[in-house]
């Protein structure tokens, strides 16, 4: 169960360290290599951004982490010493690595501008040949590059345009000349030359002479090439054939088309200079001599269309009996498996024997539900493929499987109940099943619905349980327990015996939402009653009875659904914990949501009015999932657990945040966790380890959990830096608050606060008095609203009557009292909280005008016209309306007029004329 880590420094201060990778990425070509050399057995292939060095014989991963985007290309030196690694996307790395130990050793940024689409190594281990990833947006050709990685230089020695738009797939350097490529795209194949001239580097392209009239039949998509010995070369087809390409008068044709697979080749690659590897679609390895003649061939791995071969460095040290014998060698398939062969298997009788080891085992299709189990080591993942797989994620075995029909039957949700008694899967069919998760079979199965499962999970005591479809409904279930009594002969005469028989029942659904549905929780109120509610896209909060909810009644509300939002589209939720002990326990149930904006907001769950709006984490985009890692009881000598709760972005980033949420920016971190979508997020009973789910990358991650490292980020954020000086009206317990303030802590923005806090203490003891002034530390909650529009923020009435509420109710959560005054370290972390943090932009306001113009029916204009008159009955009526005293006035300070005229009103006149932004503001 040892998992060892790559070496790289910019991961070892993080809360999360990536421990293990479950999956690779099973349709990169050419992307499972084989490491072995002497006494080491080891492998290399890539998991969506991670490379990953597993040592079969010890069963350890050594993590190559520091690609952002997913890796597209991969190499491996002859002597088993180098592995270079390529992405695609915007901050591309290609990266040459240390396969023993999983260091970097040189790293090219942004080696073209779209990424390596393809590359290779040298035979020697010097050279890398790279091309560049298709341009889809300008339809640039791509380039191809010649890197001497043992330099000091960061640029290549060579480069050059493709001749011709098609793309490329393939690249490979020819084994005995270091100075001859070659590479093919769909259609095309073209050798390359490059030589040291007049003291720099030429590359010259030579596109091979094809007469497909010459053949007399249609030549296949080219797939992959490779050089043989003695100068020619061979280029594998979707058809099975291999285009032979041999120099003739000092230039490459095309001389002949040999028929040697059953489907297409995707592997083309030479052995020991003696043998030609062809393997394909068709799931057989065969070795053809330089004559093309069939010498061995390897047809019972059962593990489908193949995608990689690769060989071990050294001769097995028991050759074969017979004339055929090659080092042992690792096939990776779009099954998602790797299997390890050997040349000798190719004297096995029994199609059994032939099959080679199964080494590594992933998902072949998307993975999107993970689960933990609650006590044991446990961790489910379901896959489209159909599959449920059940690891153990300490030895990091794999317990058992199971394969549902994928046409009919693809899991998308997991979750486990409190006890870990049953195995919820939700399917995209709508189906429900518990399974036992002893054996992965079936306890029972529901189909209410027809649309996708999207979220699952259990009440706190676990005899109910709840899930969401893309239709946004929410059902709910309930284990029903019935005593039941059974009669038993004895000697003596009969008795009844009394059993309870338990089962589960659907109690009904509710159409709770018109948007998706971004979060459906259980919660354990404080008086021991438990809560369910749903927040969706749709902006609203809706809570379920459960005491009243029955197979009579169905599933019934607590009360109408509450809207949450006025203009940000929540994006996930949870239910708070009760943090603290003893007296500074809380006592108010709360709700969180998260939006858009990169605000959490937290809820009364009774009232469902807002306690608090802070700053969330704005490391990958807006939250998708919020998961607390506080326990709901405390732990032993009656001190609860300091409280973290992790989190997960829609796209790449998974974090951890320490709770209580106050908008300090140095109690969250975030880390890249996968290339893409991130799908699901899962903790295990103590919250030591996190699971990610990255969906279409096929790919599931485990991390381990480090909180000192957040405890000691926030410690320090109340610490000055060096040469960093504080203002004197505020002390460092705001220090992390007004660094995020223009100036920092002592700039022109905080004492502009300052100034203002001041002076709102003077309005509201009158400003013309001559009587001594009473300069408190604090004003009335009144001038909050005053106090964020002096400062820029122009809040709406909801905003400001949430402000002023969660002042009032600060302290009401731990100590039950209500506050009637704010003091100015507490106005500073509720401006840094509330104030937006991507401000108003044309862009909005010109799509606001787009929308209005799609309804306006008065023909008044079009695209982003609106008819004035529309648009004031629009602010006269919709949302938070101004009256036509207060839109007179407001029109009269920024036109001098009170009106705006007859006739549309453009977006952009509007932004000039009346708001008076410049044209060019974005």
């Amino acid at each position: 169960n040892a998992h060892k880590m790559a070496e790289v420094p910019l991961e070892k201060d993080n809360a999360l360290q990536l421990e293990w990778t479950f999956g690779f990425n099973n349709k990169l070509t050419s992307g499972v290599h084989n490491l072995s050399a002497g006494d080491r057995y080891a492998l290399f292939y890539v998991s969506a951004h991670s490379g990953v060095i597993y040592d079969t014989s010890q069963r350890t991963q050594t993590l190559l982490q520091g690609h952002k985007n997913p890796i597209t290309a991969t190499a491996v030196s002859n002597d088993k010493k180098y592995i270079v690694t390529g992405d695609t996307g915007s901050e591309s790395l290609m990266v040459v690595w240390d396969a023993n130990t999983g260091t970097p050793l040189k790293t090219f940024f942004d080696p073209s501008p779209t990424g390596v689409g393809c590359l290779d190594i040298s035979s020697d281990g010097r050279y890398l040949v790279s091309v560049s990833a298709p341009d889809n947006e300008t339809d640039s050709p791509q380039t191809l590059s010649v890197w001497d990685w043992t330099s000091e230089s960061e640029t290549p020695l060579c480069v050059e345009a493709f001749p011709h738009s098609e793309t490329q797939v393939c690249v490979k350097f020819d084994p005995w000349n270091n100075s001859e490529i070659l590479s093919n795209g769909p259609k095309r194949a073209f050798f390359w030359t490059w030589s040291a001239e007049d003291g720099g580097v030429s590359l010259k392209c030579q596109p091979p002479k094809l007469q497909k009239a010459k053949f007399g039949q249609v030549i296949g998509v080219f797939t992959s090439s490779c050089f043989l010995v003695g100068g020619k070369a061979v280029t594998g087809t979707v058809d099975g054939d291999v285009v032979v390409w041999d120099s003739i008068d000092g230039r490459r044709n095309a001389t002949k088309l040999i028929r040697l697979g059953e489907g297409a080749l995707t592997v083309v690659t030479i052995v020991k200079d003696q043998f030609l590897c062809l393997a394909g679609e068709d799931g057989a390895v065969r070795f053809y001599d330089m004559h093309f003649r069939l010498e061995a061939w390897f047809e019972d791995m059962e593990a489908g269309a193949i995608t990689s071969v690769s060989f071990a460095r050294d001769e097995p040290s028991s050759p074969t009996r017979l004339d055929f014998t090659t080092p042992n060698f690792v096939v990776g398939t779009r099954m998602a498996y790797i299997v390890h062969m050997e040349s000798a298997l190719f004297e096995e009788v029994e199609a059994e024997s032939r099959r080679g080891t199964l080494l590594v085992q992933g998902m072949s299709d998307e993975a999107h539900g993970v689960a933990m189990h609650p006590t044991r080591s446990e961790l489910a993942i379901a896959s489209y493929s159909g599959g449920v797989y059940l690891w153990d994620y300490v030895s990091k075995t794999l317990l058992m499987a199971r394969q549902f029909d994928s046409s009919k039957l693809r899991p998308r949700t997991l979750c486990y109940d409190p006890s870990g008694n049953h195995l919820l899967v939700g399917f995209t069919s709508g189906v429900v099943k518990l399974l036992d998760p002893s054996t992965l079979q079936d306890s029972v199965s529901f189909k209410n619905g027809r649309d996708p499962v999207t979220l699952a999970c259990f009440s706190p005591r676990g005899e109910l349980f709840a899930t969401a479809d893309a239709s946004q409904h929410v059902y709910i279930h309930r284990l029903l327990l019935e005593e039941v009594t059974d009669g038993a002969s004895t000697t003596g005469g009969s008795s009844l015996a009394n059993s309870i028989r338990a089962s589960w029942c659907y109690i009904g659904r509710y159409r709770s939402h018109s948007a998706p549905i971004v979060s459906l929780q259980f919660g354990l109120r404080e008086g021991g009653d438990q809560g369910l509610f749903s927040i969706g896209e749709d902006k609203f909060l809706v809570e379920y009875d459960l005491e009243t909810s029955s197979l009579a009644d169905g599933v019934c509300l607590v009360e109408d659904p509450r809207q949450i939002e006025q203009e940000a589209t929540p994006t996930a939720g949870c239910w708070h914990p009760l943090l603290g002990d003893g007296e500074t326990k809380d006592f108010e149930d709360r709700i969180v949501s998260v939006n858009n904006e990169f605000k959490v907001r937290e809820w009364n769950a009774d009232s469902k009015a807002c306690r608090r709006t802070t700053l969330g984490p704005c490391f990958g985009g807006p939250i998708s999932i919020m998961l607390p890692l506080a326990p709901e009881t405390p732990k032993e000598n009656n001190s609860a657990a300091k409280p973290y709760c992790a989190y997960a972005c829609s796209e790449k980033v998974v974090g951890l945040c320490k709770m209580p949420f106050d908008g300090n920016p140095a109690k969250s971190m975030g880390i890249i966790a996968h290339p893409g979508g991130i799908s699901a997020l899962c903790a295990s009973g103590d919250a030591s380890t996190l699971a990610t789910a990255g969906g279409s990358d096929c790919t599931v991650n485990l991390w381990s959990v480090h909180t000192e490292v957040v405890d000691e980020a926030e410690a320090k954020s109340y610490q000055l830096a060096p040469n960093e000086s504080l203002s004197p009206a505020v002390t460092t317990s705001v220090l992390p608050f007004v660094r995020m303030l223009d100036g920092g802590a002592d700039g022109h923005e905080l004492n502009e606060l300052v100034d203002f806090f001041y002076y709102a203490q003077l309005r509201t003891q009158g400003e013309d008095t001559t009587q001594p002034r009473d300069i408190r530390s604090s004003t009335t909650l009144s001038e909050i609203s005053h106090l964020m529009s002096a400062m820029g923020h122009y809040p709406s009435e909801v905003e400001t009557l949430n402000m002023v509420n969660e002042v009032k109710y600060s302290a009401f959560t731990t100590m039950g009292v209500l506050k009637e005054e704010i003091d100015l370290e507490e106005f500073i972390k509720l401006l840094v909280n509330h104030r937006p943090v991507i401000g108003f932009t044309k862009d909005a306001l010109e799509d606001a005008f787009r929308v209005l113009a799609a309804s306006d029916k008065t023909g008044g204009g079009g695209g982003n016209s609106v008819d004035w008159g529309k648009l004031r009955n629009e602010l006269n009526s919709s949302g938070e309306a101004l009256s036509n005293d207060d839109l007179s006035k407001c029109l009269e300070a920024l036109v001098g007029a009170p009106d705006l005229g007859d006739g549309a009103v453009t977006a952009e006149e509007f932004i000039q004329q009346v708001l008076g932004f410049e044209a060019n503001v974005e």
